[in-house]
């Protein structure tokens, strides 16, 4: 670009000569030439052509250079920091002149809908540069900036965020058994996260047989549908899975299942439904199914029922009564996905019988599966959430393998235990950390007391029975996934009952370290019970003692410091010695009942007693602050004998009143309220 200017710099330099000498030849009229007269028009001529020549050349780089000199940006890159809403963008255009050829609008927009259009009068450097601006986003949301060249030329680039995202749940009302062929019926959805609604979600339906309107949103977390039953030859189960997604928020489904009769069925004839009614299995596993028969009256009990699979197998059918019985459907182990059909027949006098069938596919086995750390929509089954969604239990069971995310909010190393005895006593721990280059790591361990150790399974005599492991880290979360055996055979391993519930303990770590001390905030271990079969969950938290444990030690700290300020300011009075012992006695007291719930603490969550410089300054501080009260009192007891005492107790209290003060200020930075 700078030999361009070059060349059109001359080339316009000669033409402003040439113009200028065809004026004074004009103004003069003649010119003498070795002694003659010249005629304008000879004097004109070579001018002219000059000039001519000079607009011909510029006119033919200007069509060259596509009707100007401007260009697009030579590169763009997005980046954005969600948790400061910050996005930042960095601009390579390069130019000589940045004050007269620059990148003059920059429009940002989120989700196809123009944000912001900032214009400039110039760009911060030559080449590279870096915009930022303040864009409120979530996990999905898609953002693109367009740039502008205040000659020509443009560029657009886009991104799409990437972060945490909230729990959202959908209902869907009302609940109906049944509807007659050819009839319509109107839903309602109602969209919630936590106690708020949710607006702006997008559903998509899946449906056996019928068909749904466009869902009209209704404001406040509400929406609405019609549903039209078909025309049926007979009476047919219909299943509708409704799944509602919104950006930054969890997808969230909720399903409906009811007959669809058929207004020429006899009043008589048997009708069957199946539950649950899913959609698919995994290679292997074991499902219980409920099936209900009734007629226009009411339930059928005493019934003869079979059912048959194509591919899979089938228990025994049992009665459970009023008018369900169950049976037990298990899936083969495939290599590829495979679609399953099951009938079941059903007749009881005088009734007449009925069959029915349902489709579903059986997912292939993932045993040799590569977990990327990315949890995808239908990867897991389940789901349990803790720590006020700071941490996520995912899960689904694959005939004898269990598959599990683990998704929390730190940078540093996830842990659960399994079915602990005694807090960590004999819990089966899976501890994993993705460094600084991206890997993922995992440890199969096992705690051997209250409070650890919790080594690998291999140091003390145990195999390591992780199948398969990955992970991954970005808007400050860490996602480990992992497969093992429900039963491994390890004696460090505790076994897992794919319909029971499972008990187990977490933890988060602030650094990859996982060797390092646990966070003084117990909101960062807690006890969660899920049932592995349904997918409900309850929570115990710990309590949070960390402010008591300041409180007390601050205030031993305080009434110290009064004991030793009245020794100084009020030893003309008459009370000066009650109020000194009064204050010291009631400081050791305080300080005594901060130290032991610091223990309780410290036990509770799992850390070695002296594992931080923060608790071994103040076990040194408490015995020094419990010593000197009982030093004074010594002291004035034997007064006359103990004369030494007295500088011993007075410096002994000073430098545990330092001692102390540093001890509280680096356990406030310890649980983060000075950073």
């Amino acid at each position: 670009m700078g030999t361009s200017h070059l060349i059109i710099s001359q080339i316009v330099l000669m033409y402003q000569q040439s113009i200028f000498y065809v004026h004074v030849y004009i103004d003069s009229g003649v010119m003498l030439k070795g002694g003659s007269q010249v005629s304008y028009r000879e004097l004109l001529y070579p001018s002219s052509c000059g000039a001519i020549v000079a607009v011909l050349v510029i006119s033919g780089l200007f069509i060259l250079s596509g009707g100007s000199f401007g260009h697009p940006a030579a590169s763009m890159a997005l980046d954005y920091n969600i948790d400061n809403s910050t996005l930042a963008v960095s601009i390579t255009h390069n130019t000589p002149t940045p004050n007269y050829h620059y990148i003059e609008t920059v429009e940002v927009s989120k989700n196809g809908a123009v944000y912001s259009t900032n214009t400039y009068t110039s760009q911060p450097t030559q080449g590279t540069f870096t915009y930022y601006y303040t864009v409120p986003a979530v996990d999905g949301d898609v953002l693109s900036v367009r740039t502008v060249c205040n000659l020509a030329g443009e560029m657009t680039e886009e991104m799409t965020v990437t972060g945490p995202r909230q729990d959202m749940r959908i209902e869907v009302s009302p609940s109906i058994t049944g509807i007659e062929e050819g009839q319509t019926r109107d839903f309602t959805i109602n969209a919630y996260s936590g106690t708020e609604t949710v607006d702006g979600v997008s559903f998509r339906f899946e449906i056996s047989h019928g068909s749904v309107s466009e869902v009209e949103a209704l404001g406040l977390g509400g929406y609405q549908f019609t549903y039209e039953a078909p025309e049926v030859e007979t009476d047919v189960t219909e299943t509708m899975t409704i799944t509602g997604s919104r950006n930054g928020y969890n997808d969230s489904s909720a399903s409906l299942s009811f007959t669809i009769s058929d207004s020429d069925i006899p009043d008589d004839r048997i009708r069957i439904s199946l539950m649950p009614q899913t959609k698919q299995v995994a290679s292997g596993a074991e499902v219980s199914f409920i099936v209900s028969l009734s007629v226009q009256d009411g339930p059928v009990t005493g019934a003869q029922v079979s059912v048959e699979a194509r591919i899979g197998s089938v228990g025994a059918v049992t009665e459970k009564g009023g008018g369900d019985y169950e049976f037990t459907y298990t899936a083969p182990v495939l290599d590829s996905d495979d679609e399953e059909r099951i009938t079941i027949d059903a007749s009881r006098d005088p009734y007449e019988k009925n069959d029915a069938r349902y489709e579903f596919d059986v997912l292939a086995s993932t045993k040799d599966a590569t977990l990327d750390g990315v949890i995808g929509g239908s990867e897991y089954e389940y789901k349990a959430t803790a720590a006020d969604g700071d941490l996520e239990i995912h899960w689904r069971i694959e005939g004898e393998n269990i598959r599990m995310a683990i998704r929390g909010r730190t940078t540093g190393w996830i842990s659960i235990g399994l079915e602990p005895t005694t807090l960590m006593k004999d819990a089966d721990m899976i501890i994993g950390w993705v460094d600084g280059s991206g890997a993922a790591h995992i440890l199969d361990c096992f705690s051997q007391g209250n409070y650890g150790p919790h080594p690998p399974d291999t140091e003390i005599g145990g195999t390591d029975d992780i199948l398969e492991f990955g992970g991954s880290q970005s808007g400050g979360w860490t996602v480990i996934e992992f497969t093992r055996k429900l039963v491994t055979g390890d004696r460090y391993d505790k076994p897992i009952d794919p319909q029971g519930v499972l008990k187990l303990i977490w933890a988060l770590g602030d650094e990859d370290d996982h060797t390092s001390q646990h966070a003084a905030a117990q909101a960062r271990r807690g006890y969660l019970e899920i049932d592995l079969a349904t997918g409900d969950s309850s929570e115990r938290k710990a309590p949070v003692l960390w402010p008591v444990h300041a409180i007390f030690m601050t205030g031993g700290l305080v009434l110290m410091a009064a004991s030793t300020i009245i020794l100084y300011t009020s030893r003309k009075t008459k009370w000066w010695l009650k109020a000194h012992k009064g204050a010291g006695v009631a400081g050791a007291i305080s300080t005594v009942i901060g130290l032991a719930v610091g223990i309780y603490m410290v036990g509770r969550a799992g850390s070695g007693h002296l594992g931080t410089l923060h608790s071994i300054l103040g076990g040194i501080t408490a015995v020094m602050l419990l010593s000197s009260p009982a030093l004074g009192f010594i002291h004035f007891k034997f007064i006359r004998r103990t004369r030494n005492l007295r500088p011993v107790h007075i410096w002994l209290s000073r430098i545990a009143l330092l001692l102390m003060f540093i001890v509280i200020v680096m356990g406030l930075f310890l649980i983060g309220i000075f950073d």
